[in-house]
């Protein structure tokens, strides 16, 4: 984003440039043009006015890895904290995104999986590879499906995956309560955990399989449930480095990249302190609560949330015949966008440099927050709309690795490999661990490809 100096560097370079001398004219509960204000006082609790403040933002500005923070260099970040008590929630905000990360990984894994293995199946297939789809059906939440796949397979006793298979059966057997436990043949090999750490999976394919044919042509495959060991790991070092009082926050946090079978996060507004809102996609503790209330109750949680968030009350005008429109939804995102904006500039006496970045982050925020709600309503194409113009807007600071992913894991359920593909590819480079849903992905471009229809000519 800023050629010629470090991540760490640029973003105490980004706040301190100014682009402006102006101060807005407007109020913090005013702003000119269309859309809807938003109360002032929810602006005022935005975490990107209060750090207008130069004295609020200092510890931040100075501190190198919250650059790496801001520039979504998660890795990085998470290895730049101290294990020091005052930068623990620091810490497990990183793992926390790790741990996001990685369970749509799994998501991706075993969409892909299923589409490829069972929905594209070919008489040629592995037999084994039935092993690998039960699996994947249990981590989408299709316990039934997973039970009667895993019963009809049954591996040969010296089968590298047999004590994998033999669990997780009697997991799902027993009814697929969440989570799955490390008995249920999760395979990872990691480390014993230690904050500020982001192994990497080791021994990527897990599995080589032969087809059913006279060349008996090798198959890779890799177990999805690796990536959700991982997650878990990270999860549990999170929690770990977070007071104790953080952790329904920590589960509002991890709802909207939840698996399919995870019991819904309360949804009581909890004390969220900076470390957990700086550069991110929230502008306060209650956006946090509000989303993770839309991903049960939808369009109802906007009405119900307009008093406490600023998504909330961006999307209230949005909202058209119990719907959201999308149209609308831009509209209202760009508005609360203008509102930080000139807030900040009020603030800071003045247009600053951090000013428009620090807004994108709560435009695309409310982006994704008018995503979960639509979704929640079983509105999924105006979902899927606004998912792709957050994906298509998505540069610097708001190009999000856990976004990202979870597009994938998205595109891979919808049978379009394409996309996830380039941006797996991307996110290897930095998260190797995501090389573990590759393969099912990989196979089901071929598969997908071999049996398109050709294209025509137009006369």
């Amino acid at each position: 984003m800023m050629r010629g100096v470090t991540h760490a560097a640029g973003l105490a370079l980004l706040l301190a440039a100014c682009s402006g001398d102006e101060a807005a004219s407007e109020s913090a509960g005013e702003v000119s043009g269309s859309g809807a204000a938003i109360p002032g006082p929810l602006v005022e609790a935005a975490w990107q006015v209060r750090m207008s403040d130069d004295g609020t933002r200092a510890p931040f500005e100075q501190d190198p890895a919250w650059g790496q923070v801001f520039q979504r260099e998660l890795g990085a970040a998470l290895e730049g904290f101290s294990p020091e008590a005052a930068e623990g929630r620091a810490q497990a905000r990183l793992h926390l995104d790790h741990a996001a990360l990685y369970r749509q990984a799994a998501l991706m894994g075993a969409h892909a999986t299923v589409q490829v293995y069972e929905g594209e199946a070919q008489p040629t297939d592995p037999e084994e590879l039935a092993h690998l789809v039960g699996v994947s059906k249990a981590l989408l939440a299709d316990c039934e499906g997973a039970g009667a796949t895993l019963t009809a397979h049954v591996p040969a006793a010296d089968a590298p995956y047999a004590d994998a298979h033999a669990a997780w059966s009697t997991w799902v057997a027993e009814g697929c309560a969440w989570p799955p436990t490390e008995a249920a043949g999760l395979r990872a090999q990691l480390p014993e955990a230690q904050a500020g750490q982001a192994p990497a999976l080791a021994d990527l394919p897990h599995y080589r399989f032969s087809e059913r044919t006279a060349e008996a042509r090798e198959v890779e495959a890799s177990d999805p449930s690796a990536l959700l060991a991982l997650s878990l790991w990270h999860e549990g070092l999170a929690r770990a480095a977070a007071p104790e009082a953080d952790g329904p926050l920590i589960d509002q946090l991890l709802a909207p990249w939840a698996l399919p079978g995870e019991a819904p996060a309360g949804t009581e507004v909890q004390e969220a302190h900076d470390a957990w809102l700086f550069a991110g996609f929230y502008t306060s503790a209650a956006d946090i609560a509000f989303v993770a209330a839309a991903e049960a109750e939808g369009v109802a949680a906007i009405e119900a949330w307009q008093e406490r968030s600023a998504f909330a009350a961006a999307l209230g005008p949005a909202v058209v015949d119990g719907r959201l429109d999308p149209e609308k939804v831009l509209d209202q995102a760009a508005a609360l966008d203008a509102q930080l904006s000139q807030a900040m500039s009020l603030r800071a006496g003045g247009e600053q440099g951090y000013h428009r970045p620090f807004a994108d982050l709560a435009r695309v925020g409310a982006l994704r927050a008018a995503m979960v709600v639509a979704e929640a309503s079983g509105e999924t194409r105006d979902s899927g709309v606004i998912r792709l113009n957050v994906v298509d807007q998505a540069s610097g600071p708001t190009l999000d690795p856990v976004f990202s992913m979870a597009t994938s894991a998205w595109d891979a359920g919808n049978r379009n490999p394409l996309r996830a593909q380039e941006a797996v590819h991307r996110l290897v480079r930095s998260h190797p661990s995501v090389a573990a849903a590759r393969s099912s992905l990989d196979a089901l471009h071929i598969r997908l490809s071999r049996t398109a229809a050709p294209a025509t000519a137009a006369h």
